[in-house]
C-alpha cells in the first residue's frame, strides 16, 4: 500500500515538473516571437529610413 502511495506521489511530482518545464518553454517561445517581431519592424523601418530610437 505504501509503495502505491509513493508511486502516486512520484507521478504527481513528475507531472508538476513537466508542466513547469512546458510553461518555461512557452515563455521562451513567446519571447523569441516578440524579439523577431521587433527585429522585422526595425528592418522595415530601416528600409524606409525611419529612426526607431531617436
Amino acid at each position: 500500500m505504501a509503495v502505491r502511495e509513493r508511486e502516486r506521489e512520484d507521478s504527481r511530482e513528475y507531472l508538476r515538473v513537466l508542466r513547469g518545464f512546458k510553461r518555461e518553454k512557452e515563455k521562451e517561445r513567446e519571447g523569441k516571437r516578440l524579439f523577431l517581431g521587433f527585429l522585422s519592424y526595425k528592418t522595415y523601418a530601416d528600409m524606409l529610413n525611419i529612426d526607431v530610437f531617436g
